[in-house]
């Protein structure tokens, strides 16, 4: 059955990517030449790059948004104590997990629209009673309106939240996929978040279309899946205005059909259903691409590697070879489209002992042995070759340590501990 959810996953690994009309991002025949700045001016580039970025993020924990949740929760604990609670999870990413902003919340949506039958309907906040009184019941639809301060004299505040299920169940669980679901919280015609979700899906529950957005100030996250189960596209961004923070597409053809998928993989042949996979990664102006657009000539050069009577460091020299013939692999900087290096895979050889203890000569005996393993390797512009560590080790010490410098804050802190349970099955 594990099996079955590594390929289901083409949905999931889709939503953990997180896209819009397939791009040159995932196109792995464009070409793109070696930038002309030395390797040194290269990596300044990266660096400056990196500290642009953390700055960025630095205004993330600035929002008005937390102050007005936070005074709305004293309000309304006993309530709405999983809404106070979503807020609550959502400011805890923002501060230490930005990425994770987008999917989290949209499993908050669903924490939300559970809080209990009578839950959903129209409230104010009474100034006589100090209390949040229930005006109307509303189906699947919550408006609340409330003073955003305590200085505040009018209920100037509102939060809205809609919920719909579709009728898709989630694989392996009871629970049904969300069809729309949108969350607002306005002080007067300023909007401090907004939040929609839009979704289709096959009877098996894996995503046909699903749109998700989310909006904080200048700071927004979108995401897009859309798969006809023979093209599957899927992308994730992360802004800050008209500046792209973070990116990331992903791209698979083939025979996408649960059925296909699942007998593909069960047969240990993941190649009968999966013909190009393409995945790109972006920060800033940073971008990697990774991809094979022949995943039937990959896997049947891999299992050709060790066929034959071959020595374990043959078999390991073949797999490489593998990668090597089938596997585009590049990092570049995106607005240039120049690349600073590609990757290529290596054979490592590797040493590993242990002990053990000998009966007859009354002693420990240390045995040494050697085995192959294949590891990837930038090859710079100037033909040189790093592994990727030592290559981020090397010339990013500013970078690291403003980075460092805006986690402190919160590595101390204490965490929250949601009282909320989040679904397993998303």
């Amino acid at each position: 059955m594990k099996k079955n959810w590594i390929i289901i996953s083409l949905s999931l690994v889709l939503f953990s990517m997180i896209a819009c009309e397939p791009t040159s991002d995932t196109d792995l025949d464009e070409k793109l030449n070696f930038s002309k700045l030395s390797v040194e001016a290269q990596k300044q580039k990266i660096e400056e790059q990196g500290l642009e970025f953390v700055n960025a993020l630095a205004g993330l924990q600035e929002t008005q948004l937390f102050e007005v949740v936070e005074y709305f929760a004293g309000l309304s604990e006993e309530t709405f104590s999983s809404t106070n609670g979503a807020m609550r999870i959502l400011k805890n990413d923002l501060e230490k997990q930005p990425k994770k902003a987008l999917g989290n919340f949209n499993k908050q949506m669903r924490v939300i629209s559970e809080e209990n039958e009578d839950f959903w309907g129209e409230y104010v906040y009474n100034f006589e009673k100090d209390s949040l009184e229930k005006i109307n019941t509303l189906t699947n639809s919550l408006i609340v309106k409330f003073p955003s301060s305590e200085e505040a004299t009018t209920n100037d505040g509102l939060l809205t939240f809609n919920y719909t299920e579709s009728d898709v169940r989630v694989p392996e669980s009871e629970e049904y996929y969300p069809s729309e679901a949108s969350f607002s919280v306005k002080v007067g015609s300023n909007t401090l978040i907004s939040a929609n979700m839009a979704g289709t899906y096959y009877n098996e529950g894996i995503p046909k279309k699903v749109n998700h957005s989310l909006k904080i100030d200048d700071f927004e996250w979108s995401a897009e899946v859309d798969n006809n189960q023979s093209k599957a596209t899927v992308t994730y961004e992360f802004k800050k205005g008209n500046l792209t923070l973070i990116k990331t597409n992903g791209e698979v053809r083939g025979k996408l059909t649960q059925d296909e998928i699942e007998t593909a993989f069960d047969n240990n042949s993941p190649e009968d259903a999966l013909e190009y996979v393409a995945a790109f990664a972006q920060v800033m102006n940073i971008g990697v691409k990774v991809g094979i657009k022949d995943m039937k000539a990959f896997f049947t050069a891999m299992k050709n590697a060790d066929k034959g009577d071959k020595s374990d460091r043959e078999i390991t020299e073949a797999e490489a070879k593998s990668f090597n013939d089938y596997l585009t692999a590049t990092a570049y900087f995106v607005k240039e489209k120049e690349k600073f290096a590609d990757v290529k895979v290596e054979v490592v050889e590797k040493r590993d002992s242990y002990s053990y203890w000998d009966y007859e000569k009354e002693e420990y005996v240390e045995v040494t042995y050697v085995y192959y393993t294949t590891e990837p390797i930038f090859v710079l512009s100037d033909g040189s070759k790093v592994s990727p560590e030592s290559y981020i080790e090397q010339g990013f010490d500013d970078l690291f340590n403003r980075i460092e410098e805006i986690i402190e804050p919160f590595v101390y802190t204490e965490e929250y501990t949601p009282n909320i349970i989040y679904p397993e099955s998303i």
